[in-house]
C-alpha cells in the first residue's frame, strides 16, 4: 500500500512539475508574439496571454503561470496584460496585482474572476482601463472599483442609472 501511495505521489509531483514547465513555455511563446510592444531596453510593455482561436497553446496560462509573470525580469515594465478567455481565477490576479506599472488589464471571458480580483487590484494607482465583460464580477464590485479609480475606463456587462 505504501508503495502505491508513493508511486501516486511521484506521478502527481511530475505532473505538477510538467505543468509548471508548460507555463514557462507558454509565457516564452507569448513574449515572442507579434502583438507585443517593447521599450527601448527590450522590456515588454504589452503581453498577450489571451486565447486566440488559431494559435496553438494560447489561453492556457494558469494562476501558477501568472505568478511567474509577476516576477519575470523582462516583464517588470509591463503596462498592458491581456488574459481574455483564460481559466485564471482570483488567485492569479493576486499575482498580477504585483505588476507595478500595469495600466490596462483585459479579463473578458474569464468567468472565474470575481469581486475579489478587484480588491486585489485596488492597491495599484495607475489603472487606465480594465475590461471585465463575461466575468463573475458583480455590479457592486464595478461600482466600488470605480470609486477608487474614477478616471479608469471599465468595460463590463452592467447597465447603471
Amino acid at each position: 500500500m505504501k508503495q502505491i501511495l508513493l508511486m501516486i505521489a511521484v506521478v502527481m509531483g511530475q505532473s505538477v512539475l510538467g505543468a509548471m514547465q508548460d507555463q514557462d513555455e507558454i509565457i516564452a511563446r507569448a513574449m515572442k508574439g507579434d502583438k507585443n510592444i517593447k521599450d527601448e531596453n527590450g522590456k515588454l510593455l504589452r503581453l498577450h496571454l489571451a486565447f486566440k482561436k488559431d494559435t496553438k497553446g494560447s489561453g492556457l496560462i494558469t494562476d501558477a503561470g501568472l505568478r511567474k509573470v509577476a516576477v519575470h525580469k523582462e516583464l517588470e515594465q509591463l503596462k498592458q496584460l491581456h488574459l481574455s478567455k483564460t481559466k485564471i481565477t482570483d488567485a492569479g490576479i493576486f499575482h498580477v496585482a504585483k505588476l507595478k506599472n500595469l495600466e490596462i488589464l483585459t479579463l473578458n471571458g474569464c468567468d472565474k474572476i470575481t469581486d475579489t480580483s478587484l480588491k486585489y487590484l485596488r492597491n495599484r494607482t495607475n489603472f487606465k482601463e480594465i475590461r471585465l465583460k463575461d466575468t463573475a464580477v458583480s455590479a457592486d464590485g464595478v461600482r466600488n472599483f470605480r470609486k477608487k479609480f474614477p478616471k479608469c475606463k471599465i468595460s463590463h456587462d452592467f447597465k447603471f442609472k
